[in-house]
């Protein structure tokens, strides 16, 4: 991460193209066993015609160069609308690269997520970068999907692109925006004339790649590198926009079934030297390296001039580049300038250097470039079938689609004749969500495809000549298709023989059946029903072939624990430990409804010699009677208050001690008072105990409500992840009471690997990271955007006095705190739809277990309603103080 690096700079490595590609063959322009690029790719749909989603995975692997330039290519035939409106939701980028921070060893994952939106192509209507954020005509668009930035203008001189893509995102508090442009076949880029039959190009562009450098604390960026990125096929809507930008085609798959090439171009950055490092990951470019850092100041001891002695504040030429972030760590250049782009500065990129140096405007070292092959086979599209049971004009109809899966619905409708369908509604079994279809609106409708046997609720327009095939009168075995699943609705539809008894006919599905079914007469327009072993409601008394009917999935109560009355505590034993080895144990509280509430315990925490020296003023070592939530009595504790939203629901309490905000799985010797002491940091082994007894006795709870103090709102951040895993239909809600995740580069570095936390992320929510600075933002991001359906909250007092105080034994400057906080919840808000944050005045620490629960009150909005609202899926919004220092409910 020394130079501008052309277009593909610094954290550019992490786009991934959007070309559709499916590696079958490879061939190298230059030697390239030390960079391996890798794509896989798949489509939604690889049918002719097909307005497709790509899902497209690039990765470098770990120890290869980074790229520094990465063109693709896609077929003519697969093409892109240029008329989708500005501001649409056209694709998502998920990311995550490794870099290095403050000169330490390139290993930190960073993610990156990118929301991206169709965007102008008018290059005479420009901004410049630093105006892309704004929305300066307050039409809650962002300028930068709004007006060509001016630097791609630059950038490629003379090239109109087709399409633009525009996403803007903040990470590690830094900003960033990502631009995908798309050219027309045959365009020079970057002075290459490619072949036109190549394809179309694209390429991506991270921020002003010509933008002033200026020192940072990412000091290297290396691999691996890995990113997911999902175009769509037809656009979503833009949450932040009053209008509905939905349902246009985005890309639409070749009308000819066969096999179509990809080709792609990517280029290394070189490595002048030969030694396995690209120049941007080499402090000694000119001198082969040897391996050794003597004085671990991240210039090696072949080109370090004094390798025994440190260079002060890690910056050898003293011109406020770190070493390993300087393009020339031994010769002051605070302009880092690099004319031939080969990441090496020109005030030591000189001819001769090293025996081997070509000088400040030849670059030093072969990029290595290679090009990927790569094929997509297309099938043909479905061959015509029929709608049947077609709606009347002016009146509702079940119908039910009689061909191939993935039909256009537009082509399904048709085969009711020319204006005969206007209207259409479906249902999906699983998330519960109604799609639509209006004809002639495609803005409107998000029912885009039909599977055979699908049924629809249709309006007949004044086309329709009536019902179309009233059902077979042959003998069929007979069987239900698209059953319900239990406890949620479907439109299912009968295959089988005319007239027959619906308990025959529902019988035939699986799961306990059918509870409840409902069919309209095409005719009368009136709605019969059926109940389950209620003949005597039950109207509906026959079924013919093809008949569909929305019908309701058996269910039986999920099973939860019969638990005396009040608190049980429970002790695991097996490897469950506290920090200095007494034993660890839980409680439990029974419910009156199937709804639970974990809520993990505070009780602060220690990273190293001198935290860990003080049990009591850091960090509570042990569960005592002092741990038993009997002595819980305000908050949510308090179950006798009529206005506790939970004094009805199951609670499950998990304490705390073992000094790593319940996420270590680690044992750790300190040295305290020239005495070494051995701590267990087992608080993640502890949870996992709770979780294994949740998953045993609760079946399938309605709602999961996950909270805890202080160091407890970690533990609940990373708790709720492995919770849902348990139960991934169930609605989740979270809630971090005091838990900020404000901390130095120090603690991260040196005091939470002390944890062994990071072996307990959940692997399966892609760029979820607890090693970076940017901790909170990087959790809450991850996973709310990984489960978008739930709610995701943070409880802050503006100057909390617990958390500032922990900022300083970091290191930090508590004057700081505040101002960091307040970002935080900030980042996360804006990229993260299903979060909301309250901030309260004062320096109270904590609310869920107190009495202010009930009475703390901020802009009018009482801390008690709110949660209530949060878990009751009503309207609920984010909630800041105005006068943020006076606190009327401080003592």
């Amino acid at each position: 991460m020394k130079t501008k690096r052309g277009v593909i700079c610094s954290l550019v490595a992490l786009v991934v193209l959007l070309a559709v590609v499916v590696i079958v063959a490879r061939w190298d322009m230059a030697k390239a066993a030390t960079f391996n690029p890798t794509l896989d790719v798949t489509l939604s749909d690889d049918t002719a015609g097909a307005n497709a989603d790509v899902t497209n995975d690039h990765g470098i692997p770990a120890g290869d160069a980074n790229f520094e330039v990465y063109i693709s290519f896609t077929p003519v035939e697969f093409t892109r609308a240029t008329d989708v409106p500005i501001g649409a939701h056209v694709a998502d980028l998920d990311a995550l690269s490794t870099l290095g921070l403050l000169n330490n060893p390139c290993i930190t994952p960073f993610p990156v997520f990118f929301e991206m939106l169709s965007a102008s192509v008018d290059t005479t209507d420009t901004l410049t970068f630093d105006d892309s954020y704004i929305d300066a005509d307050a039409n809650t668009l962002v300028d930068g999907a709004e007006k060509y930035p001016d630097f791609l203008n630059t950038l490629f001189p003379g090239l109109t692109p087709t399409v633009r893509l525009f996403g803007a995102t903040t990470a590690a508090g830094t900003a960033l925006t990502m631009n995908f442009v798309f050219f027309e076949p045959g365009s020079t880029i970057f002075d290459i004339a490619f072949d036109a039959t190549l394809g179309t190009p694209s390429v991506s562009v991270l921020n002003d790649p010509a933008a002033e450098l200026a020192p940072n604390p990412i000091t290297d960026f290396c691999t691996p590198l890995a990113t997911a990125t999902r175009t769509f096929g037809i656009s979503k809507d833009n949450a932040a926009t009053a209008a509905d930008e939905s349902g246009h085609v985005v890309s639409t798959n070749p009308t000819t079934a066969g096999d179509y090439i990809f080709n792609n171009y990517v280029k290394s950055i070189p490595d002048a030297d030969g030694d396995g490092l690209d120049n941007g990951m080499d402090t000694c470019p000119f001198d082969v390296d040897t391996g050794l850092d003597d004085d671990n100041d991240g210039i090696d001891n072949v080109c370090d001039p004094d390798p025994a002695v440190a260079s002060a504040g890690l910056d050898e030429d003293g011109d406020d580049y770190m070493n390993c972030g300087d393009n020339c760590p031994l010769d002051d250049n605070y302009d880092q300038a690099d004319a031939d782009d080969d990441d090496i500065g020109d005030v030591c990129d000189l001819e001769g250097a090293g025996g081997i140096g070509l000088g400040p405007t030849t670059r030093d070292g072969e990029s290595i470039e290679v090009y990927i092959q790569d094929t997509v086979t297309i099938v043909g599209a479905p061959e015509e079938g029929a709608l049947e049971n077609c709606p009347q004009a002016g009146k509702w109809a079940i119908a039910v689609w009689n061909g191939d899966d993935g039909t256009d619905a537009e082509q399904a409708f048709a085969t009711c004749g020319e204006g005969a369908v206007i209207a259409a509604y479906a249902l999906d079994p699983e998330t519960q969500a109604w799609s639509r279809w209006f004809a002639d609106q495609p803005g409107l409708s998000t029912l885009t495809t039909l599977d055979d046997m699908q049924g629809v609720i249709a309006l007949g327009g004044a086309g329709a000549s009536g019902p179309g095939a009233a059902g077979s009168s042959e003998a069929n075995e007979g069987a239900m298709q698209n059953c319900p699943q239990a406890g949620n609705w479907a439109i299912s539809v009968w295959s089988g023989d005319d007239a027959t008894d619906p308990d025959q006919a529902f019988a035939t599905c699986d799961e306990g059946g059918v509870a409840v079914a409902y069919s309209i007469d095409p005719d009368t327009q009136q709605w019969s029903r059926w109940f389950a072993d209620q003949p005597g409601l039950s109207t509906l008394t026959t079924l013919d072939d093809m008949q569909g009917v929305i019908a309701l999935g058996a269910t039986e109560a999920p099973e939860t624990p019969d638990l005396a009355a009040g608190w049980t505590k429970i002790e695991p034993g097996g490897d469950t430990i506290c920090s200095q080895g007494t034993p660890y144990a839980y409680y439990v509280h029974p419910g009156t409804v199937n709804r639970l509430v974990v809520y993990f315990q505070g009780g602060g925490a220690c990273w190293n010699d001198f935290t860990c020296s003080d049990p009591d003023a850091y960090f509570d070592n042990t569960v005592d009677e002092s741990d038993n939530p009997e002595n819980w009595t305000g908050g949510i504790g308090d179950l006798d208050n009529p206005d506790n939203p939970f004094k009805d629901w199951f609670l499950v309490y998990v304490p705390y001690c073992t000094a790593d905000i319940h996420w270590g799985d680690n044992t750790k010797t300190y040295t305290i008072g020239g005495e070494d002491t051995t701590l267990y940091h087992k608080g993640f082994v502890n949870v996992s105990a709770v979780l294994d007894w949740i998953q045993a006795n609760f079946e399938q709870p309605e709602k999961i409500f996950v909270s805890g103090c202080s160091a407890g709102s970690y533990g609940s951040v990373m708790g709720a992840a492995h919770i849902h895993e348990l139960y991934p239909d169930v609605s989740l809600y979270q809630l971090g009471d005091a838990g900020a995740g404000v901390a130095t580069a120090d603690f991260f570095g040196n005091g939470l690997p002390n944890w062994g936390a990071v072996q307990n992320i959940p692997d399966w929510i892609p760029a979820l990271d607890v090693s970076s600075t940017d901790l909170l933002p990087n959790l809450y991001i991850a996973l709310a955007n990984h489960y978008p359906n739930d709610r995701w909250a943070q409880y802050n007092a503006a100057y909390d006095g617990v958390q500032t105080f922990f900022y300083g034994a970091m290191g930090g400057n508590a004057a700081d705190w505040s101002d960091l906080m307040l970002a935080s919840m900030q980042e996360i808000q804006d990229n993260a739809p299903n979060f909301h944050s309250y901030i309260a005045p004062g320096t109270m620490e904590c609310i869920t277990g107190q009495d202010i629960f009930y009475t703390r009150e901020v802009e009018g909005v009482l801390f008690s309603d709110w949660v209530e609202a949060m878990v009751n899926d009503e309207a609920w919004d984010d909630v800041m103080c105005t006068d943020c220092e006076t606190d009327p409910l401080a003592p």
